[in-house]
């Protein structure tokens, strides 16, 4: 008895040393242990408890398994609205959640009783090479990461997530149902202060040796919780993007041709209730997990190591990906305060992400970076996770120079950076051209005099791979386009040599519409002004296939054929003769030509 009363002062000595005096001076961030766990109503709605197993916990936390990803209330998925986050406390109280995690965390279940072995492992697993170095200095050596791995207990939250509502909607252009499904996330911490961990905890709660006591003590006390709600709302479809697209060209066609019976014969694959049950709650978790991390606490740190290029300690354990956004900071001490000011100097983004999974042991290989709109950096800046600037999708506008080109004219730019390669994105662009003007005309494989003139709307789906170094880029493009293509204008050359004025060609054509599809290529100049506003200026050249023309005036019979007509100078149309004549269509049976190279500039602007 006098042994383990003995061992319980000395650890709580340790501990109480620890929070008073920190050797680690180099540690910027901390780990996080999570849990998520989801709310189950009564009646199995929205989601049964076979969908649970999809909660995960990415690497960059700590995970404290306890076995339980799902708290069952006892009210059904109707009545959701009137749920609180008292009764959600009252679930985790009840189910001992907070118990369990400290359980998982300090217990050893083979032995029966508390070990440090687990925040020992953590701490040596938060270390980062400065604080191997640190350590190795010191008199206490590595034992002093394995301390960290308790002050690591004041980082244990737990997500709760709570569906609210599942709202429908159908589109009849894409022939889609579009869910919605909206609730709440509250992130739970163990409120474990710095006083509390340093002597009563370990005081109340400590046993070496099986204690069904104080283990029944452990599982029964009422710990604080500290709560953030974050609200989520995650859209879902029963139709994939291709379908979406291909259904809605149809549609688009129906109407321009003049088909009123609302009838789309283009067949979509729906998918079933399971796939979007599942695309639900992996959307869920990623809004909720966003939320979580944007948050300065947080926040993944590191200092640079080396300038050229930009790398720091940071990898697979924080989960980086490609064109993560980071904040560069400098601390500067003020001159009149003599206080320590931290000052933005600009922004990175990842590069090539490292493997450095495991301990380390001061070894640990670094990530690179790639710098956008920064000024000189050096060894020793802070890089800050600047998720809460990072919103992947941007806009901005472009305008392209040529009126021979069906490209030509005024733009929109959605952009999309990706997770795969560094500086890699895909554009969505929809614009106009309203002077189209053709290049050449052709009949029947012959060009002739004349023009048309007219509009076209495209929309296009680009790639771009980006090469930055700091506030200038390069960046290829290569992408695809399919354009709507309006000829209403123009003086052309007829079959028997006539030259056809444009009232000739309106009463014989009518407006005629095309469409088309073409390949693009290219590449662009950039100047970042900072981690989203970008100048652009380029080339691209473009090949298209031959409009394919409906000629709208035939479609609704008001089209004729000229033979045994001559044209009427005062009425403006062609009147019969007498002769023969039949009254018919008249197709559409010149090619328009257009141009295949054009120059464009632009701005991306706006961050969505």
């Amino acid at each position: 008895m006098t042994t383990n009363l003995s061992i319980r002062k000395l650890l709580i000595f340790l501990v109480g040393l620890l929070f008073l005096i920190n050797p680690i001076k180099a540690q910027e961030y901390t780990r996080k242990s999570l849990s998520i766990m989801m709310l189950h109503y009564a009646d199995s709605k929205p989601f049964t408890s076979d969908y649970y197993d999809r909660l995960y916990v990415p690497k960059r936390f700590d995970h404290n398994y306890i076995g339980i990803n799902a708290l069952d209330i006892n009210s059904y998925f109707s009545n959701a609205e009137s749920v609180t986050e008292t009764d959600i406390r009252n679930i985790i109280s009840s189910q001992q959640i907070p118990n369990k995690i400290l359980r998982s965390i300090l217990v050893d279940e083979t032995k029966g009783y508390m070990t440090t072995q687990v925040i020992e492992d953590r701490g040596l697993y938060n270390a980062s090479d400065a604080d191997y170095a640190t350590a190795q200095s010191s008199a206490r050596g590595l034992s002093v990461l394995k301390d960290v791995g308790v002050k690591l207990m004041q980082n244990i939250y737990f997500l709760v997530i709570v569906p609210k509502e599942v709202s429908s909607i159908y589109i009849d252009q894409t022939q889609s149902n579009e869910y919605t499904f909206s609730g709440t996330g509250y992130l739970f911490q163990l409120d474990l202060n710095e006083a509390y961990l340093a002597n009563q905890f370990w005081q109340d709660f400590y046993f070496d040796k099986p204690n069904s006591a104080m283990m029944n003590k452990l599982m029964s006390y009422d710990f604080p919780l500290k709560s953030t709600p974050n609200y989520f709302g995650v859209k879902v479809s029963d139709v994939n993007v291709a379908d979406k697209v291909g259904s809605g060209l149809i549609s688009t066609l129906n109407t321009l041709s003049g088909n009123n019976n609302n009838s789309n014969n283009y067949t979509v694959t729906r998918k079933s209730i399971d796939e979007i049950r599942r695309e639900a709650i992996d959307k869920i978790i990623e809004d909720c997990l966003y939320s979580i991390t944007s948050a300065e606490d947080f926040n993944v740190k590191s200092s640079i190591f080396s300038t050229n290029p930009v790398r720091a300690k940071l990898g697979t354990k924080e989960s980086l990906k490609p064109n993560d956004l980071f904040r560069v900071v400098e601390r500067r001490v003020n001159e009149k305060t003599q206080e320590i000011e931290l000052k933005k100097r600009g922004y990175v983004r990842t590069q090539w992400v490292a493997y450095n999974e495991g301990t380390g042991a001061g070894r640990s290989a670094a990530s690179s970076f790639y710098r956008i709109a920064t000024p000189k950096l050096d060894k020793g800046m802070l890089l800050e996770e600047a998720k809460d600037s990072d919103h992947k999708w941007t806009m901005g506008f472009s305008y392209n120079h040529d009126s021979t080109s069906i490209m030509g004219g005024y733009y929109m730019n959605f952009e999309k950076l990706t997770s795969s390669l560094p500086g890699f994105s895909y554009t969505i662009d929809a614009g106009v051209n309203p002077s189209l003007y053709s290049k050449t005309v052709e009949l029947d494989g012959t060009v002739v005099p004349g023009y048309f003139k007219g509009w076209a709307f495209n929309t296009g789906l680009s790639l771009r791979q980006s090469f930055t170094y700091n506030w200038v880029g390069l960046t290829p493009v290569a992408g695809t386009y399919l354009s709507f293509v309006g000829l209403n204008d123009g003086t052309v050359v007829n079959s028997e040599g006539t030259l056809l004025n444009s009232s000739e060609m309106s009463s014989l054509y009518g407006a005629n519409l095309g469409i088309t599809l073409g390949l693009l290529g290219g590449a662009d100049l950039t100047i970042n002004l900072n981690h989203y506003i970008q100048l652009r200026a380029g080339i691209r050249y473009n090949a298209d296939f031959s409009p394919l023309f409906f000629d709208l005036n035939s479609l609704g019979s008001s089209g004729t054929d000229t033979s045994g007509s001559v044209w009427n100078e005062t009425t403006g149309t062609y009147e019969s003769t007498g002769s023969s004549g039949a009254s018919s269509s008249k197709t559409f049976e010149y090619t328009p030509k257009f141009g295949n190279r054009y120059y464009t500039v632009g701005i991306r602007l706006f961050n969505l």
